[in-house]
């Protein structure tokens, strides 16, 4: 039915539809009942299968234990199949944001999926910043999870599929840890897909954590030996703890931004990086308070543009 394999390195690691209303035109024949009630039996048989037969034990790395969910337990031609692979630290040890600050490694992800399929950029929660000594990181000290979202194709022919993920990852502390661990799913594919109740909450967990994503870009600039952001601020917190910027190596990370609230503009000064090279088209500002993050997108402003 369904398979979880889990690799670490070399060592293999162990509905139906609603009837016509009375009076409101004709009546579902026989065989569409029944076949409405042999496609509900089949999603429960399913959901209740998948503990025993795809639950395997997380991998165990050192100083993390990484796991790969799957939000349901089978796959349906034309839906999107939500993943989320998890870390849970050691006390004192954490993992890393996509923009990992003065130190560290984001996580990297490669997907093997088969034709027609694709897999979406993973989704990061709100970061925290950790100093170490002089230098700040953006990441992780407790449990997190990326979410990622695999497309498959419109049309699927095959009884089951086969994705493997090849995660790599850095944890440190004082010092820091490589990890690396392939994933294989094999899914069946069904009309319909039926969802994984045991890991409905995790899902909610990790939406949950992500930040609030504007639709109203802002604009950035290389002005001297900073980057001033310019946002708007009609949906944004009047307070802000902490500024987070993506990609790295445009702005040095500070646990004390420079920010001012003007009318609905909000105006952030940051120092640019002592490795900055080349502004990006784009760049993503992640705005921290009490847990919380707004996500908001800012286009390089071209010289001599004024707002």
């Amino acid at each position: 039915m369904q398979r979880l394999w889990l690799h670490q390195r070399a060592a293999e690691r162990g509905g139906a539809h609603a009837g016509d209303t009375p009076g409101g035109g004709r009546g579902r024949t026989h065989h569409q009942i029944v076949c409405s009630l042999q496609q509900l039996l089949l999603s429960l048989l399913l959901t209740l299968l998948w503990p025993l037969t795809a639950l395997a034990a997380p991998v165990q790395a050192r100083h993390v234990v990484v796991d790969l969910l799957t939000e349901t337990s089978t796959v349906t031609a034309g839906e999107p199949l939500w993943v989320l692979l998890t870390f849970a630290p050691e006390p004192h040890w954490h993992t890393y944001w996509k923009n990992p600050g003065d130190s560290g490694l984001a996580p990297k992800l490669n997907w093997q999926l088969p034709p027609g399929w694709q897999a979406r950029e993973p989704l990061f929660p709100t970061p925290a910043a950790i100093p170490y000594g002089k230098q700040i990181n953006y990441g992780y000290e407790g449990e997190s999870g990326l979410l990622v979202e695999l497309v498959p194709p419109l049309v699927m022919q095959e009884e089951n599929v086969a994705l493997t993920l090849d995660a790599r990852w850095l944890v440190c502390a004082d010092a820091c840890v490589p990890g690396q661990a392939e994933f294989k799913l094999e899914l069946p594919v069904t009309r319909f897909a039926a969802p994984n109740p045991r890991h409905k909450s995790r899902f909610a967990q990790a939406r949950f954590s992500l930040p609030l994503k504007s639709d109203i870009a802002g604009t950035y600039r290389v002005q001297g030996e900073q980057i001033v952001v310019d946002l708007p601020a009609r949906t944004l917190p009047r307070s802000v703890s902490r500024v987070f910027i993506a990609p790295g190596q445009i702005a040095e990370a500070e646990l004390a931004p420079d920010l001012t609230f003007k009318e609905d503009r909000l105006l952030i000064r940051l120092n640019r990086h002592s490795y900055f090279s080349k502004a990006p088209p784009q760049i993503e500002v992640v705005l921290e308070l009490a847990g919380q993050g707004w996500s908001v997108p800012a286009r390089l402003q071209p010289q001599g543009e004024s707002q």
